[in-house]
């Protein structure tokens, strides 16, 4: 992305993450579940560094000899 103010979002305009958007910045964010009327949503959420390669470390599968490939 171009450096500058930039908004995302998942699936709800209104929940958009504005933010300032530096060259050569790496962002760690978490999709929260939002509860709505008739389904639930996903909302980002800005995380610090560690926070994020440790979440991202806890889905990697542990245990890879019982993957199977196609």
């Amino acid at each position: 992305m171009k450096p500058g103010e930039h908004s995302i979002y998942t699936d709800e305009k209104e929940d958009a993450l504005t933010f300032p958007i530096e060259a050569g910045r790496t962002y760690d964010l978490r999709v929260a579940i939002q509860a709505g009327a008739f389904k639930g949503h996903g909302k980002l959420v800005p995380v610090d560094k560690a926070t994020g390669t440790k979440e991202v470390e806890a889905w990697k599968p542990k245990d890879t000899t019982k993957i199977l490939k196609p």
